[in-house]
């Protein structure tokens, strides 16, 4: 229909009364994450969000099967096994990954809060820190000689022999300590500046290292292996009962038969040696019929 030299279509061709949304998550999954109980939800390994409070509630509370196992471990696991679970109770939700494509479940059980067994391990750690680093202070003086050092700059500046405790020993003393604090950033729980000291900078390249090599190793295992995961041994514990229970009536018949065949051997010879008896003495009884002749 033409009106005043314009097409004019109908409505619902070029704009549908009804548009469905499509509810797109979001799901977001670090590198390596941590729980402390066996029954895994994903609200507690990763990031979601959605437009659609609802769906997004319903994720959240989604048990993932098999995360991890019995005994306390690292348990490799891939987006596409999340992404599989959310699909069989929402086919029809897209979803996005803004995270890892592969990551790690560290499972720990909670350990008890303020037991004498953790301060025991923290002053056993705080001793032994502070004897190393000390014998390591002490070598290395003695390897380079500063208290000769000090002795002869004592002495060259001043005019008298030192007696091993003047200004330089002090100063020295007061500034190892004052720059161990200032290089580790670090003093009784509170941080000079905001960035992270080289303890946490090492120890992070340290967890990242660790967390690509268990990737890896995870990636090169046969599938088999992967799906039976940490719960091989418990379904080998569980089947080998069954195995010895099948192997054991097998045994019985393979030494019921063995017995057998003895039986059937020793009757099958037994004949044989009485028909070799008889040619023997019908032998002999013809070689001595011969020599009488």
């Amino acid at each position: 229909m033409k009106k005043d030299g314009i097409c004019s279509c109908k409505r619902r061709d070029l704009f549908p009364r009804e548009v469905t949304p499509v509810d797109t998550l979001y799901l977001k999954i670090d590198q390596n994450v941590g729980v402390h109980d066996q029954k895994v939800y994903l609200k507690d390994i990763a990031q979601i969000s959605c437009a659609n409070r609802e769906i997004e509630n319903k994720v959240k509370v989604m048990a993932l099967p098999d995360a991890v196992g019995p005994r306390p471990g690292r348990y490799t696991k891939s987006v596409m096994e999340v992404i599989a679970r959310i699909h069989q109770e929402m086919p029809n939700l897209e979803i996005n990954s803004v995270g890892e494509s592969d990551f790690i479940i560290t499972y720990e059980k909670p350990s008890p809060k303020n037991s004498a067994a953790a301060w025991c391990k923290t002053a056993a750690v705080c001793v032994l820190s502070f004897f190393g680093a000390a014998f390591s202070i002490m070598t290395f003086n003695n390897d380079v000689d500063v208290t000769g050092l000090f002795g002869q700059l004592y002495q060259l500046f001043t005019g008298r022999a030192s007696d091993g405790f003047t200004v330089l020993e002090l100063a020295y003393s007061f500034g190892l300590g004052i720059g161990i604090i200032v290089f580790f950033n670090h003093f009784a729980g509170k941080k000079l500046t905001a960035d992270p000291t080289p303890l946490e900078v090492q120890m992070r390249t340290y967890e990242d290292d660790v967390n690509k090599t268990i990737l890896e190793a995870s990636r090169h295992k046969p599938a088999s292996e992967k799906q039976a995961g940490p719960n091989r041994s418990v379904t080998e514990k569980r089947t080998r009962p069954n195995r010895l229970a099948a192997e054991k009536p097998s045994e019985q018949n393979r030494s019921a038969s063995e017995k057998q065949a003895g039986k059937n051997r020793l009757a099958t010879e037994k004949p044989s040696e009485q028909n070799r008896s008889a040619a023997e003495k019908q032998t002999e009884r013809n070689g001595k019929g011969g020599g009488a002749g």
